[in-house]
């Protein structure tokens, strides 16, 4: 790992690290950098350190003559590369920017404000917006093949302490863990958690929501879309717009791997002792095991019928309850799992 420090930071300003990981593409890199620059916001509040595993010449020099903090990394992965750069970062508060994403001007001014003005707050959530390759906006209709859609307001949710158990269910239907560039977090937090974090390759979102929900901090989602998220044939969260078979694919590829990572993120929940929040991510893993069996030709119906003897058991949980689908196509599939999966396959294509 080699660190390019920038000039004229003063490490004793910085109120906010933001932290840019790229590995491979480099194609929405500077994009994603400049929309930090844009903030409303003293350049001497905060930091940028983009952590990367490639050099090239025009973007190390767009980053260096723009201040911003570069690592080298050889990490193959999003979340140790997340590791390199709290680091190496001096905020209290972390933001993790992906190179395809963006920010609003007035983020880290709203961050800033809602940690500053609840000294119990480690975790901050905003909604996001959709942009496409070319940065354009995209809504309604033109995120269906993404199986995607337009976030609703639904109220701000702040979870304390004390009432995190009592209050969980609110969570449901905000999507609190997707998308890594809608956090912000209290560094304790990271720190407290990266025995754990370190051992990820993909979850990172859902690692965060709960690395806080098993803390002793609040959490607070917010309604303002105070974040683009880019849609493109690449990521790792979306079917994309592949064929239907491609798709079905990918997504089967991805359930699969995050049911590792679900588990290591689940002996957090263990160490920490609560239950509650080691409830709502078995019915994660529930939830993520039924919709991959949908996408396993192999699946058998009796066993799939296990999965929904389950899943009627975790109607309790904000991710069974937000993902009332899976339970759908579970009924569907105990019936006839050629018409469960051209259903499923059906509402990949047309959203």
């Amino acid at each position: 790992m080699t660190v390019e420090r920038a000039p004229n930071v003063d490490p004793g300003a910085v109120r906010a690290s933001v932290l840019v990981i790229a590995h491979d593409r480099r194609d929405f890199l500077r994009e994603a950098v400049e929309s930090v620059l844009a903030q409303d916001l003293d350049r001497s509040q905060y930091e940028i350190i983009v952590v990367k595993n490639f050099e090239e010449s025009k973007v190390d020099a767009f980053l260096d003559g723009a201040r911003v903090r570069r690592i080298e990394s050889r990490e193959p992965a999003g979340a140790p590369k997340i590791v390199e750069g709290l680091r190496a970062s001096q905020g209290r508060v972390i933001c993790i920017l992906d190179y395809d994403d963006q920010f609003e001007p007035d983020r880290l001014r709203t961050v800033l404000h809602e940690f500053e003005s609840d000294p119990t707050l480690g975790l901050y959530r905003n909604q996001l917006s959709y942009i496409g390759p070319d940065g354009q906006p995209i809504h309604g209709r033109a995120l269906w093949p993404h199986r995607l859609q337009t976030p609703r307001p639904a109220g701000r949710v702040r979870l304390t302490d004390e009432n995190k158990e009592r209050e969980i269910l609110r969570v449901a239907g905000k999507h609190p863990e997707f998308n890594t560039s809608t956090f912000a977090v209290r560094r304790e937090i990271l720190e407290a958690g990266l025995p754990y974090l370190s051992r990820l390759a993909i979850t990172v979102d859902t690692f965060l929501f709960f690395a806080a929900l098993c803390s002793r901090w609040s959490i607070l989602l917010d309604d303002r879309r105070l974040t683009r998220y880019r849609v493109h044939g690449l990521n790792t969260s979306v079917s994309g717009t592949a064929d239907t078979r491609a798709s079905l694919k990918r997504l089967a590829d991805f359930a699969q791997t995050s049911d590792r990572y679900y588990r290591v993120i689940r002996e957090l929940a263990v160490a920490s002792h609560r239950e509650f929040a080691i409830r709502q991510l078995d019915a994660r893993i529930l939830v993520n095991r039924a919709t991959l069996a949908m996408r396993d030709p192999d699946a058998g119906r009796r066993a799939f019928a296990r999965e929904l003897l389950d899943l009627l058991g975790a109607t309790d949980t904000y991710p069974v309850r937000e993902n009332v689908y899976s339970i759908a196509a579970a009924v569907a599939f105990t019936v006839s799992p050629e018409i469960a999966r051209a259903l499923y396959a059906r509402s990949i294509s047309a959203g």
